[in-house]
């Protein structure tokens, strides 16, 4: 028999700020707007960032991952996003990433 309590672990664990959860890479935690386009009932963040590399004009990808948003399970696509703004309280609920995560080669002085 399933507890009451095992019921409600997921939508505590999704909903606390506190567990957040892992970021793609390269990713924030953060809402790239403006967005161009989304679609609806998407089942994780993987199934977005495929969406966002069908596309050519996406180059970054938004996911909602909380429960009870009104955005949940929504994949926004954007052609430009800020990583560098200050990230506020209603971002939390937010992943996002670029399209592609390309990180610069770090090369060491011999």
């Amino acid at each position: 028999m399933i507890s009451f309590l095992t019921l409600l672990l997921p939508v505590y664990y999704l909903n606390n700020p506190l567990h957040l959860p892992p970021l793609p890479p390269c990713g924030s935690h953060l809402f790239c707007t403006p967005s161009y386009n989304y679609i609806l009932g998407v089942l994780s963040i993987t199934t977005c960032q495929a969406i966002c590399l069908k596309d050519p004009q996406c180059k970054h990808y938004s996911y909602n991952y909380r429960v009870g948003s009104p955005h949940y399970r929504h994949c926004y696509l954007a052609r430009e996003c800020d990583y560098t703004r200050q990230v506020v309280e209603e971002d939390k609920q937010w992943l996002s990433a670029p399209r592609e995560c390309v990180r610069k080669d770090v090369r060491r002085r011999s």
